[in-house]
This record gives structure tokens, sequence and C-alpha cells, in this order.
């Protein structure tokens, strides 16, 4: 008798935002880089008030060279972590935008 190959246990998340992240996580490591920002969006219009989502999409969008609207998403990132009262990650934002907008490879050291 032939035994089959293991398969990898797979669950499909409940929640649609959760879905599109899992979706732009595979596209991600496949390197599929509209389907990673459209997956991305997607999960930002489901979860509005994610500053992480945001950020994400920031950056995928800053992979595919579109720098204006990387900026915007991380200027909406800023904006959502001052609102709620994240000082710490909001200031970590601003460094974030601030070396984007400059055209500088963003990065940030722990304080």
């Amino acid at each position: 008798m032939r035994r089959r190959p293991a398969r990898k246990f797979t669950s499909t998340p409940a929640d649609p935002a959760e879905a599109a992240c899992a979706r732009a996580r595979r596209a991600r490591r496949h390197g599929i880089l509209r389907e990673e920002v459209n997956a991305l969006r997607l999960a930002c219009s489901l979860r509005e008030h994610d500053a992480t989502l945001w950020t994400l999409l920031a950056f995928a969008l800053r992979r595919m060279s579109r720098h204006v609207e990387a900026a915007e998403a991380l200027r909406q990132a800023l904006w959502l972590r001052q609102r709620a009262g994240e000082h710490a990650r909001a200031r970590v934002t601003h460094l974030l935008l601030a070396a984007m907008t400059a055209g500088l490879e963003p990065t940030v050291k722990a304080a």
C-alpha cells in the first residue's frame, strides 16, 4: 500500500482582514509585489484604524517604487498612532516617514 505525502495543515482565517494579511505574506514570500499591495490595501480598507497595516502597506508600496503613495500610507499610520496615544510608536513612525521622504533607507535604532 502506497503512502500519501504529508500535507501541511492550514486553516483559513475567519476574519477577512486576516485572510488578506495571509495573502499578502504569501505574496511577499513569492516576490509578487502587486498581489502583496492589493491584499494589504484590502486589509487596510477592512481595518481602517490599524496603524500596523498602514505601515506594512507603506513599505510594500515603497518596494514597488511608489514613493508618494508610500508616504501617504505612512502619514496615515502616524496619524492613527498619534490619535491612539501611542507616542513612542508615533515617534518611530515619524522617523521612518522623515527618512522615506528624504529618500534614505528607513532604519530606526531602538532607544
